[in-house]
C-alpha cells in the first residue's frame, strides 16, 4: 500500500471515530515523510493526529502544537494557518472561547493573502463559532456569513455544509429556532447532492439529528420525529459501530430530544 492509500485509509478511520486505528497509520506515515524530509506532509500528519484526539484537549493540543512549531520552523504559512484553525476548534470545544477566538483570528489574518479560499472561508466560520461562546452574536453572524460567501465561490462543499451548520448553531444559541432550521436545512440540501460514501452519511446523520432537535425545541414534534427517523435510519445501519453511534447521539442531543418528544 503506497503513502496516498495509507493516508486515505487513515482519514477514513479518523472520520469514523476509530482513533487508535487511525493514529497507528498516521504514525507509519509520519516515519515515512520524516525520512523524506517532506515537512509539509509531516506538519499535516501532526495536525491529523491532533484532530483524532479532539475529544482530549490536552493530547490534541500537544500534537497541534508540534504541527504549529514545525510549520513555523519551515515557513509553511498555510499549514501554520490551518493548524491555528484546528487549535481554535479544540479550544472552542474545551470551553476556552477567548483562546479559540485568538487562534481563529490569527488563522484568518494569515489566510487573507493566500490562494486557498476554502481554508480562508472555513477559518472565518470557525472564528464566528468561537464568538458564540463569548456571546458576541453580531460578530459571530458577520464572520460566519462572510465565510459562507467565500465558500460559496469554491467547490469545497463539506466546508460550506459545515458553515451552514455553524450558522444554525448560532441561531440555536439565540433561541431563534426559525433561522436555525433554515440554516440547518440549507446544510442538508448541500449534503443531499453528495453521493453516499466515505463519511458523508455520518454528516447526514449529524445534521438530520440536529434538525430534529431544533424542531423539538420549537414544539413541532411531528417534524422532529420525521427528521430523527432519518438520522436513526443511518445510525442503525450495520456499518456504523456502537462507539461512533454513541458519539453522534451525544452531538445531536438525542436524549434531550427524546425527552422533549415524550413531554
Amino acid at each position: 500500500m503506497n503513502k496516498e492509500e495509507l493516508l486515505e485509509q487513515a482519514d477514513a478511520l479518523k472520520n469514523q471515530a476509530k482513533t487508535k486505528e487511525a493514529v497507528k497509520i498516521y504514525e507509519q506515515l509520519l516515519d515515512l515523510y520524516e525520512k523524506e524530509e517532506n515537512w509539509k506532509m509531516v506538519g499535516l500528519i501532526y495536525q491529523m493526529i491532533g484532530v483524532c484526539y479532539k475529544e482530549n484537549a490536552g493530547k490534541a493540543l500537544h500534537w497541534l502544537g508540534k504541527a504549529k512549531e514545525l510549520c513555523k520552523e519551515h515557513d509553511l504559512k498555510e499549514g501554520y494557518a490551518n493548524t491555528m484553525r484546528e487549535i481554535a476548534m479544540v479550544k472552542e470545544s474545551d470551553g476556552d472561547y477567548e483562546g479559540a477566538e485568538k487562534a481563529a483570528t490569527e488563522s484568518v489574518e494569515l489566510l487573507k493573502d493566500c490562494d486557498d479560499e476554502a481554508s480562508h472561508g472555513m477559518s472565518l466560520t470557525k472564528l464566528g463559532l468561537s464568538q458564540i461562546g463569548l456571546h458576541k452574536y453580531s460578530e459571530a453572524e458577520d464572520n460566519i456569513i462572510r465565510g459562507i460567501q467565500v465558500l460559496s465561490q469554491t467547490d469545497h462543499w463539506i466546508f460550506l455544509m459545515t458553515a451552514y451548520g455553524h450558522l444554525g448553531e448560532l441561531f440555536l444559541s439565540m433561541k431563534n429556532y426559525r433561522d436555525a432550521l433554515i440554516s440547518l436545512e440549507k446544510a442538508a440540501a448541500v449534503l443531499e447532492k453528495q453521493p453516499d460514501k466515505d463519511n458523508y452519511f455520518i454528516k447526514k446523520a449529524e445534521n438530520n439529528g440536529m434538525i430534529a432537535h431544533v424542531y423539538a425545541l420549537w414544539g413541532d414534534k411531528e417534524k422532529s420525529q420525521e427528521w430523527m427517523q432519518k438520522a436513526m435510519a443511518i445510525l442503525n445501519a450495520p456499518e456504523i459501530d456502537e462507539d461512533l453511534k454513541e458519539v453522534i447521539l451525544k452531538e445531536i442531543n438525542f436524549k434531550e430530544t427524546e425527552k422533549l418528544l415524550k413531554s
